[in-house]
């Protein structure tokens, strides 16, 4: 790599053989991580199992339907374009897949092409395949038919520059398509300021598919299909997080509970037990925030508040 292209690059971030970006440092180390030099604990191992297993079955016995899904980090579909001849292997497949997990735990069946160039998200195409395979078997019915809505809303974005371009000296952009205003129905967040842990998402839409309320426990896979999920479920909360949070269950009341993860968070998996109150996580942090305008409706049409009272599982 000459002066340019190690200038361009930070440390963390990978050019791949085919010009897209990949994450290869970072926190959790993503390529020492996927290539085998960094292994993963048998704790996280053993908390994945557990937490799955009493989350199932705490669902089972409040009716509630539950999946968790895990979102393959970028660079496991992309194993032959990071430089370097590293050998890729995809740590669930490794670590996970064969512990004892029941099918209750999806671990989404993705592409290259299903991902951005310039991000470590997904490309349209990406958001509607993860949003239904998530939902098969969960949601009644023919869910083909929204590979259509997305079409419609797929517009041009002549310069898109995704969390790894902006990243970039100079910043890296790309051509492409972006799905806009395809959400439907009345949102809301806490608008949390700074940081990722203790976001709140919610939407309710009365013209939705069924009449099903949705309880998310997840990352920013999850918060990149919410608008995609808004036309399944009519009433949403999303919280960012990567616990399940049995205090909030009953004051939420859901159908249906979805846990989601990036696959290299696998690496550092805890017990749920050792979780906060999910609504402590902004003061803990020492973070305000700013809720937007329909929060508080929206909070009370979807919450109990006499609820969250109670004491939790």
């Amino acid at each position: 790599m000459n002066d340019e292209v190690s200038t361009r690059f930070p440390p963390h971030i990978a050019l791949g053989s085919d010009g897209s970006l990949l994450l290869v440092g970072g926190r959790h180390n993503v390529l020492s991580l996927f290539s085998g030099r960094q292994d993963v604990s048998s704790e996280s191992v053993r908390a994945f199992r557990e937490n799955n297993q009493t989350r199932r079955e705490f669902c089972i016995q409040n009716k509630i339907s539950y999946r968790m899904v895990v979102f393959p980090d970028k660079i496991v579909p992309f194993a032959a374009e990071v430089p370097g001849g590293h050998q890729i292997s995809s740590i669930y497949d490794l670590h996970y897949k064969h512990k004892d997990l029941s099918d209750d735990v999806l671990y989404l069946d993705v592409e290259k092409k299903h991902y951005a160039v310039t991000d470590t998200h997904f490309s349209p195409v990406g958001m509607a395949v993860s949003t239904l395979q998530t939902l098969e078997g969960i949601i009644p019915g023919d869910l083909r038919s929204f590979h259509a809505t997305c079409r419609e809303h797929l517009k041009p974005e002549p310069e898109f520059f995704g969390d790894l371009g902006v990243q970039c000296m100079p910043p890296i952009s790309e051509r492409t398509h972006r799905l806009k205003g395809l959400a439907r129905g009345r949102y809301g967040t806490n608008g949390l300021v700074a940081g990722n842990y203790g976001i709140i998402d919610l939407n309710i839409n009365e013209d939705s598919v069924t009449d099903k309320t949705l309880l998310i426990f997840g990352d920013s896979f999850f918060r990149q299909i919410f608008p995609c999920l808004t036309h399944f479920f009519r009433k949403i909360m999303f919280l960012r997080t990567r616990y399940f949070h049995y205090e909030l269950v009953s004051a939420v009341s859901p159908d249906v509970i979805l846990c989601g993860s990036a696959e290299r968070y696998l690496s550092e998996v805890e017990e749920d037990s050792l979780r906060p109150h999910f609504l402590a996580a902004p003061m803990l942090q020492g973070r305000s925030i700013q809720p937007t305008e329909r929060f508080a409706e929206l909070w009370s049409e979807i919450i109990d508040s006499r609820e969250l009272a109670r004491v939790g599982f």
